[in-house]
């Protein structure tokens, strides 16, 4: 039988003595190891350098917003460096020259907007970039470093509602959603005198085109879906032929012939009224492509002269 004696107690530590003063304190310990989640981590690293501001994360393009001139970014070197990617944007049509952009791992910017300043951290995070909005807490209203910034979130909401409308812009799916200001401006150009059709036919689709985008507020009044469904069938909205009207007075969506398989469509109905040589389906955007050069590409498609060039 072995002697008890034998065995010595080389150590003893109690678990509790490893243990910070507050719970976050060790869930950012457990958390913030290089391989486990930068998020946390940084955030940690940002409130110990930053004590007195809030802290917003957000992959809303701010940076895409104050190219447009909406607001102003400046690239601060004075404390922080910089970590990028520089790469040739190829032409988006022939005899056009390209341009050179710029993907971002690490940035800060001072960014103002409507008078109001703010810290920017851009943040390369795999396919998207994630931005750290810092902001002086508005002590008067409630805030602290730890709640929610009002002036950041009515950034965030005019940056919001600005992506989701068109301006002068038609929103084209070739694997991925983007806006066409080129496009558009083509279009804008058409008439219907280039359209080979008989006279009173032109007049016809025109006026029942005109009629019924001039009586929305009638159908709104009325309680009625502002849409038009042939006679004696199911609800499901009927595709006007007048293409060209139809850009001019409503957002269209164009899809090229190639993509159109890989887009999920509607259950269908007893009858398709769906032609088959349609590109115009009124479908509502999906996400945009993972790809930082796509998605730099789709900004120099809709402002050429916004990336800088060298």
């Amino acid at each position: 039988m072995t002697d008890p004696d034998t065995f010595s107690l080389l150590s003893h530590s109690d678990h509790s003595n490893s243990l910070s003063k507050d719970v976050f304190s060790d869930y950012t310990t457990h958390m913030s190891s290089p391989a486990s989640d930068f998020d946390t981590w940084f955030t940690s690293v940002l409130r110990s350098h930053h004590p007195t501001y809030t802290i917003t994360v957000t992959p809303t393009p701010l940076l895409a917003y104050a190219s447009l001139g909406y607001a102003k970014a400046e690239l601060d070197t004075t404390d922080s460096s910089v970590l990028r990617w520089r790469f040739y944007l190829p032409a988006f049509r022939r005899g056009l020259p390209g341009a050179l952009g710029d993907s971002e791992f690490f940035a800060k910017y001072n960014y103002t907007w409507m008078a109001e300043e703010f810290i920017v951290y851009a943040i390369g995070m795999g396919y998207t970039t994630l931005f750290y909005i810092l902001k002086e807490p508005d002590k008067e209203n409630g805030e602290d470093v730890l709640s929610h910034c009002a002036k950041t979130d009515m950034l965030l909401l005019v940056i919001g509602e600005y992506a989701d409308t068109l301006h002068h812009e038609i929103l084209v799916y070739d694997g991925y959603w983007q806006k066409s200001a080129a496009l558009w401006q083509e279009v804008q150009k058409a008439t219907w005198d280039d359209v080979i059709l008989d006279d009173e036919m032109k007049k016809t689709l025109t006026t029942t085109v005109e009629r019924f985008f001039d009586s929305r507020e009638t159908y709104k009044q009325l309680d009625v879906p502002w849409k038009v469904s042939p006679p004696s069938t199911s609800p499901s909205p009927k595709y006007s032929p007048s293409i060209l009207l139809t850009l001019s007075q409503a957002p269209p969506i164009l899809i090229s012939r190639a993509e159109r398989s890989h887009i999920p469509r509607p259950r269908r109905q007893r009858q398709n009224h769906l032609p088959q040589s349609s590109h115009a389906l009124p479908l509502r955007p999906a996400i945009p492509h993972p790809n930082p050069l796509r998605k730099i590409h789709a900004l120099h498609l809709r402002h050429p002269g916004r990336l800088h060039e060298s």
